[in-house]
């Protein structure tokens, strides 16, 4: 309905598999069947599905049926660092409220849509059925009740106390937040645990507890924080602050009342003939009332159980030694106890820090040779020197021959089976070699993942060129990972290194970057041995190995498609011209050039004959609007006054065009790209009238001209 009629030829289309080899129905028939049997009369959908639509209305027709009404919106899509586009996300930079704002978007539809997108995207990995969407969603309409154990965790070292503080320090800071966008929210939250001295995830867990009320969420903190938005938030937070400092209160009254009731009965057992029943009754109800204006304990409380320390039996030492913690609870304490671990073994010594739960204390390292045994005792003293003890029997290992480092611990810990490679030779930006390397616990089919598989991407970068170029494999090595948009020598890329986990129906990946990591590369005989060690934007670990054969399909020598390859010089005097803000970095600020000699319809349609030229430009970064001007852009890097290279890629069987290169249309069956290597570019005049001059070089050695002149500003700054 948006675009309007479209026809398209039956010999166009691809034969349809509707029933797969094990019997089930495909995703295209399933569905046409689901939406007739649901009597669907409308279907909203993005423009990426237009493609897909005549294949749905030849099944509608086999069967008979009245299709539906199909209406297909455009994408928000945003400018990757690289040059690509691709669906607007947190990485293309300002994506807040604001900035979809001031590019004119209706204000409550975006906040609307972001955050049900947001919630949709969280859940889409955690539940397997529709039906528990209100199971899991429930906390974001209404808080449950919940109990303040919740904060308590061993692992972040999280007490009700320390919780208290970082949540009075978030709902302080918070509250000064503006703009409610998840990259200011992490900005803010992260600078906050650095404050603190916290790691992430310690300083958002109460945080994550407050605002859900529940141990386990479809989302982080900042998720939560975004989603309910910033006055849900806070009152939450609130909540939590004052729901732990009743508790505390609570304790500690709780505690003056055992306080005073265990004095009284203590005097009870030692003058139960001189009182009658009348008053001891009297004096319980007094020291109940008394209690709520006790604020000293003057002295030791009694309790009508004895103390007792509760501790494991035994306790096995590592044989190389090092500081050991003993874990004990105190039955039944009294205010004037005192715990004490001494050993008479010599090879364990130091006990410090005695607290409620734990002691620690050092172990030599066993050079004996053989296992020995010792004894810990823990002694509690209390009242008129009365006092309980509890002994662990120790065993310690002997010490072995260079003992193998103990296996760190990963959050995601692969043995990966699969291995898919490309070789598309040195079109790195200084000339290093790439190699596309898909590592996966399940093979790709025709370059695409399989649901449910786990596949990691490594876009490696290496300065030598292959050995055998008939056989590219990357140099052995350890390779580290990249700054942005830089492919340096023995590195693998950040902007598109990364992990993805299929969904069950294969629909859906969720894409994961790394911050860090390094990627170590040998040769076992014909084998590659591949172990990474990467720590993702949330700050999980991941470990994957990968052992045995790589093969890499050559899209260098052998991999180009030369029909599509530009095969003239073009000279385009631009009639139209755009320029769109993509980033900014230490003063270096990226972007989009595009110039066009098509002709531009009034509904914004281009006709061949001519080109598209786009250039991925570098200059000093300006917010005014204004083009750098002054001095001669050149071809190669992402210093100031350079213009990113051309470069093609292969994904998973579909070619894209990246940096600076030129689309050329006879006609609209028969377009051709140009990947621009090398030349220069000149700008002169002001936003009003500049005047464009370009002299570049293609790949395979023909000439693009190109001349503008008329106003041009730059668009979607922030």
């Amino acid at each position: 309905m948006v675009y309007g009629e479209i026809t398209v030829e039956n010999s166009t289309l691809d034969d349809q598999v509707l029933l797969k080899s094990d019997g089930m129905p495909t995703y295209n028939f399933a569905n046409v069947v689901d939406d007739h049997l649901m009597h669907i009369t409308h279907i909203i959908r993005g423009s990426e599905y237009l493609s897909s639509n005549p294949k749905y209305l030849l099944l509608y027709k086999a069967f008979g049926w009245e299709a539906p009404e199909y209406i297909h919106l455009p994408l928000i899509n945003g400018k990757n660092p690289d040059g690509t586009i691709s669906k607007l996300s947190k990485r293309h930079g300002s994506v807040s409220f604001q900035a979809l704002l001031e590019q004119g978007y209706i204000p409550e539809g975006t906040a609307l849509e972001s955050k049900w997108e947001k919630t949709a995207s969280l859940l889409q990995s955690r539940i397997g059925k529709m039906s528990e969407i209100p199971e899991k969603t429930a906390f974001l309409h209404e808080l449950p009740d919940y109990s303040t154990e919740l904060f308590i965790n061993k692992k972040n070292k999280s007490t009700l106390e320390t919780s208290a503080a970082i949540l009075k320090k978030a709902a302080n800071t918070l509250s000064t937040v503006d703009d409610w966008s998840e990259e200011v929210l992490l900005d803010t939250v992260t600078g906050m645990a650095s404050e603190a001295g916290l790691k992430i995830g310690p300083f958002t867990w109460p945080i994550r507890i407050a605002l859900s009320g529940l141990l386990v969420t479809p989302g982080g903190a900042i998720d939560l924080l975004y989603i309910l938005g910033k006055e849900e938030s806070l009152r939450r937070i609130t909540k939590a602050i004052e729901k732990i400092w009743n508790f505390l209160s609570h304790s500690l009254s709780v505690q003056k009342i055992s306080v005073i009731l265990r004095k009284l009965y203590h005097i009870i057992q030692q003058h139960q003939t001189l009182y009658s029943m009348k008053k001891i009754l009297f004096m319980t109800a007094a020291a109940l009332i008394l209690s709520t204006g006790c604020d000293n304990n003057d002295g030791p409380t009694y309790n009508p159980d004895p103390p007792e320390i509760k501790t494991a039996a035994t306790l096995s030492v590592p044989e190389q030694g090092g500081q050991v913690e003993i874990a004990y609870e105190i039955l039944n304490p009294t205010s004037d106890g005192e715990l004490t671990a001494t050993s008479p073994d010599e090879w364990m010594h130091d006990f410090v820090g005695i607290d409620s739960t734990t002691t620690t204390f050092t172990a030599d390292s066993n050079s004996t040779g053989e296992t020995r045994e010792g004894k810990i005792l823990l002694a509690y003293t209390y009242g008129d020197g009365q006092s309980v003890s509890a002994e662990i029997s120790v065993s310690q290992a002997a010490i072995k021959e260079d003992p193998p480092a103990p296996e760190p611990e990963y959050d995601y810990n692969f043995d990966l089976t699969d291995f898919t490679g490309y070789y598309y030779g040195p079109s790195g930006n200084n000339g290093e070699h790439r190699y596309s390397t898909y590592i996966s616990d399940m093979p790709l089919i025709e370059g695409l993942p399989q649901s449910e598989s786990t596949y990691y991407l490594m876009e490696i970068y290496a300065a030598n060129a292959p050995d055998n170029e008939n056989a590219p494999l990357p140099p052995a090595g350890t390779y580290t990972l990249s700054e942005p948009k830089s492919t340096a020598d023995m590195t693998f890329s950040y902007d598109y290194s990364k992990a993805s986990v299929m969904s069950p129906d294969g629909e859906y990946t969720s894409n994961i970057y790394f911050d860090e990591g390094t990627l170590t590369i040998e040769y076992d005989g014909s084998n590659i041995v591949m172990d990474a060690v990467l720590t993702d934007e949330e700050g999980m670990t991941h470990h994957f190995t990968y052992s045995g054969e790589a093969v890499y399909d050559n899209y260098y020598s052998g991999g180009d498609d030369d029909d599509n390859k530009l095969s003239v010089n073009l000279d385009i005097t631009a009639t139209a011209a755009t320029a769109s803000y993509i980033s900014d970095n230490d003063g270096v600020m990226n972007v989009s050039l595009q110039m066009t000699d098509l002709l531009i319809g009034e509904d914004g349609s281009m006709t061949p004959p001519g080109s598209i030229l786009y250039i991925d430009l570098y200059m000093p970064a300006d917010f005014s609007g204004a083009l750098a001007t002054g001095q001669t852009y050149n071809v190669g890097g992402t210093a100031e006054y350079t213009l990113y290279p051309g470069q093609i890629s292969d994904y998973s069987g579909a070619v894209y065009y990246e940096g600076t290169y030129v689309e050329h249309a006879e006609n609209l069956d028969d377009i051709t790209y140009g990947i621009i290597n090398g030349g220069t570019m000149q700008i002169s005049g002001t936003t009003d009238n500049y005047t464009i001059i370009c002299d570049f070089t293609t790949d395979n050695g023909f000439s693009v001209k190109c001349s503008y002149s008329g106003p041009l500003s730059i668009i979607g700054l922030p």
